[in-house]
């Protein structure tokens, strides 16, 4: 675990903070400023200031054929230490920024990006980097949580971009990996604390001979910040699965229409079919095939505070077959439902323990029904209502907590046991009353 307190304790360096326009604020590839060796001194270059903390002469400039011709070497051979870029200009007031670098990590080797401004004993936002792992994000509960990224390969190069919303107070998380492809992460973490932002850090992590490559660092005002749309009623998020996907198997992530999403699962568990589906010309499959993963959607807009909303969706379940949906936001998980077929639905009681649905039919199995679940923002709880093959809408009076404060901001399609179990979805919508 990264002590930030520790870390960041140290004195600012003075800079001068001054309005800019949208553009590179600091960049640094580790060629004309340095030389291969250890890391032994502080250094001024055209940008910025680099420092060092490394009692045990850690960190050091190398040679990578990958990355050439230099890169930075941030080491583990006694206690933590880091090294701090600080650039000479603030990200102005109200802009959103980007944090971007590539990283070349052996397996199980890690390295703790901090982003930040004056030397508070928190960063404004934290990544957490390990060979063939998920990066990992620190949360406003002192945690690392994971990403839902897939794992970053071992001993290669990818590059690791970390935007921040200024208006909504943001960040996401993006690697791209070596076969060109970016993939986004779902939730969006919450800055940590107010600050300007001017410095990035790298630490670090245990245990000895630890260590992570470095190369191309850029910190960069996008422009100004602007908060995620509200609606102020009706249709908030639509997706059948039509437009924005082509059939075939799912995998990564990327942006559809109005949101973004992202598969973390083996592959052939998840893909876009054109049989069976409730609406043509296609549907989303979620298939158990080895191990456990989920589909996840994001919607861009936001449900007003305070608002009744409703979730819902076509299913079609398969024989001895199933999904979980949860509904999460970035105070974690709000409400779940458990759709199995020829069962009663289910969703969590105050516990986070199935609760079967005391008045609702079963669901028929290899047969489309309509799932509604109903939130009531000011009661904090909710209801589900199944429309059933021959047209009957049967509205369960079961009224279950939402578990976490705020609305939903997240759907996430888990696909669980049986081995082969599967599911379809369609017509999937987010409706704010």
């Amino acid at each position: 675990m990264i002590n930030f307190k520790s870390a960041l304790a140290v004195a600012a360096i003075g800079a001068a903070f001054m309005a800019s326009s949208a553009g590179e604020l600091m960049s640094q590839n580790f060629d004309a400023d340095f030389e291969p060796g250890a890391i032994q001194r502080n250094l001024k270059f055209a940008t910025g200031v680099f420092r060092v903390q490394d009692s045990a002469q850690s960190m050091e400039i190398v040679n990578d054929a990958a990355s050439a011709p230099n890169a930075l070497k941030v080491g583990r051979k006694g206690v933590v230490g880091y090294v701090s870029f600080r650039a000479d200009q603030a990200v102005p007031e109200g802009e959103n920024f980007r944090v971007s670098f590539k990283v070349n990590l052996p397996e199980k080797n890690s390295v703790a990006v901090m982003i930040g401004g004056s030397g508070k004993a928190e960063p404004v936002g934290a990544v957490s980097l390990a060979g063939a792992a998920s990066p990992r994000a620190y949360n406003q509960k002192k945690s690392w949580v994971s990403s839902g990224l897939p794992a970053l390969p071992a001993d290669q190069w990818v590059t690791v971009a970390i935007d921040f919303n200024a208006a909504a107070r943001t960040y996401e998380v993006s690697v791209t990996y070596p076969d060109g492809k970016t993939i986004t992460s779902i939730p969006e973490y919450p800055f940590l604390q107010a600050d300007k932002v001017a410095e990035v850090r790298f630490l670090n992590a245990p245990p000895i001979g630890n260590y992570a490559l470095i190369d191309d660092l850029v910190l960069e005002s996008t422009g100004a910040g602007s908060a995620s749309a509200s609606v102020s009623g009706g249709l908030v998020f639509e997706q059948n699965f039509d437009r924005d996907f082509r059939v075939g198997s799912l995998a990564g992530g990327g942006r559809c229409t109005g949101a973004k999403w992202l598969v973390s699962a083996a592959p052939n568990n998840f893909a876009i079919v054109s049989d069976p589906v409730c609406s043509k010309p296609n549907a989303l499959k979620i298939m158990r095939d080895g191990a456990n993963g989920y589909f996840s959607l994001r919607p861009q807009a936001k449900i007003p505070a305070n608002r009744d909303y409703t979730v819902e969706f076509s299913a079609n379940v398969a024989p001895n077959s199933g999904t979980v949906l949860y509904m999460v936001n970035n105070n974690g998980v709000t409400g779940a439902l458990l759709i199995q077929s020829d069962k009663v639905v289910s969703a969590y009681n105050s516990n986070s323990s199935w609760q079967k649905s005391a008045d609702l039919p079963v669901i028929p199995a290899d047969q489309w029904c309509k799932i509604q679940i109903k939130f009531n923002a000011a009661q904090n709880y909710y209801t589900i209502s199944v429309t059933y093959p021959d047209g009957r809408t049967v509205a369960g009076a079961t009224q279950y907590p939402c578990l976490a404060k705020g609305a939903v901001e997240e759907l996430r399609f888990i696909n669980i046991l049986p081995q082969k179990s599967c599911a379809f979805v369609d017509d999937l919508k987010i409706i704010c009353d």
